[in-house]
């Protein structure tokens, strides 16, 4: 039984390791923000405005011609 242990805790640690070293991080598009947000469907997307204000949108759905979020209670924020 002693083997299994660390057995067991090897294979935590590897599968942390993986999980935790995953893709997180922001990625540039060159495709419209329409056609992320229709064919990729991410759970956030980051807008920088003419401004250079930063904007995140969490879970964001296309409506007609403007970016609408569910975290704004379907308000359009772009």
């Amino acid at each position: 039984m002693r083997t299994r242990v660390p057995l067991a805790r090897r294979f935590i640690a590897a599968l942390l390791i993986a999980l935790l070293t995953g893709c997180h991080s922001w990625q540039p598009t060159t495709v419209s923000p329409r056609a992320v947000i229709l064919e990729e469907q991410p759970s956030s997307v980051r807008f920088t405005l003419t401004n250079g204000e930063i904007m995140t949108v969490t879970d964001p759905l296309m409506r007609n011609d403007s970016i609408v979020s569910t975290e704004a209670g379907m308000a359009a924020v772009a």
